[in-house]
């Protein structure tokens, strides 16, 4: 759920790159 919120503050093209690349994600 806490991805799902982190994805909902980033948008969709956040959401996507977190999907390709959780590290990055991460990171950021």
């Amino acid at each position: 759920q806490v991805l799902l919120e982190a994805a909902n503050k980033v948008g969709i093209t956040g959401a996507e790159e977190l999907l390709n690349d959780p590290n990055k994600g991460l990171a950021e």
